[in-house]
């Protein structure tokens, strides 16, 4: 174990322990002529340095990647020092020295599409997208919500989803959950979520009973409140079940069904960061071709169904109603 390691707060190492889980798992139906992880993991590499603690990457005498495994991992890291940092630190890694959003072929073109020598680290059976900031949101009147970040995960979802390649993966994904958004985007996020508690009753119930009575009626009522002002944890709410709709949504046009497998809150105390993160798998349902709807509508029926808040000694405590 690392001194980093060994300094990690507890929460976020039960989380990594969980990706941990959750690669093992999908690696037993990787191929070697596959990716199996792209993962944004920063200078200190912990989820490549624990995945060689497992013995899930061989290392050699050294500290580096085995030749037989070099192209089990790709990292993704666009600041310089760090790129030095896993270069030296980790020889044989492949580091790719781009922004994450480059790697699909940027967020700003939705029919733009990565270079063939990078499609491989876009398609790997996992990805983790371990964002350190807040999502970035944005609306417009004609083009709706623009977000980035999410739009990077579409284009992952495309990608996956191409005839050639529709094999069952993994999403890690984790925002910062500070609401920095204007209020009129907020306004447009409660109408949305609004909208969608009264067309889908299932999600309505569901999300009425996860963010409790004041919040929900707050944000169903008038809708003219800015919930930047309102407590840590009322923002992580929203944050919840907003990002996890979006991914169901979003991934739905390229025909994945999207099962949250789990949609956890940590942090916020003690000075740390409050942060959400998500674990959505995507299996490729032949609806949607044709009616990308209702595999939404299915993905819908539980984004909220695995919700937890994971506390300070690193515990996992579920919602009482998930």
């Amino acid at each position: 174990m690392t001194a980093a390691m060994r300094k990690e707060r507890p929460a976020k190492s039960t989380i990594r322990a969980r990706w941990l889980q959750i690669i093992k798992e999908y690696e037993k139906h990787w191929s070697s002529d596959e990716v199996l992880y792209t993962t944004l993991c920063g200078a200190e590499a912990l989820d490549i340095r624990m995945m060689v603690a497992d013995g899930l990457i061989k290392a050699t005498e050294v500290g580096g990647i085995a030749d037989s495994d070099k192209g089990k991992v790709v990292a993704v890291e666009a600041g310089l020092d760090a790129l030095l940092q896993l270069r030296q630190s980790i020889p044989g890694l492949r580091v790719i020295d781009q922004r994450i959003d480059y790697i699909v072929g940027g967020a700003s073109d939705p029919n733009k599409f990565p270079e063939k020598k990078k499609r491989d680290a876009a398609r790997a059976r996992v990805i983790n997208l371990d964002f350190n900031g807040p999502l970035k949101l944005d609306h417009d009147a004609q083009n709706g919500f623009k977000h980035p970040d999410l739009e990077t995960v579409r284009k992952l979802a495309a990608l996956h989803g191409k005839p050639e390649v529709r094999a069952p993966w993994c999403l890690l994904l984790t925002f910062q959950s500070e609401i920095t958004w204007s209020v009129s985007t907020q306004q447009e996020v409660f109408r949305y979520l609004s909208a969608n508690a009264s067309e889908h009753h299932g999600f309505g119930r569901q999300l009425k009973a996860f963010y409790g009575d004041e919040l929900f009626d707050l944000i169903t009522g008038d809708q003219s409140f800015d919930i930047s002002t309102h407590t840590r944890q009322s923002q992580q709410l929203l944050l919840s079940a907003f990002v996890a709709k979006r991914v169901a949504l979003l991934a739905s046009t390229s025909g994945w069904k999207v099962t949250t497998r789990a949609n956890w809150r940590y942090g916020g105390e003690d000075l740390t960061a409050p942060m959400c993160t998500w674990i959505f798998d995507f299996s490729w349902d032949p609806r949607g071709d044709s009616n990308s709807h209702a595999v939404y509508q299915d993905s819908l029926s539980d984004v909220l169904s695995a919700t937890a808040v994971v506390n300070s000694g690193g515990t996992v405590i579920s919602d009482a109603f998930a």
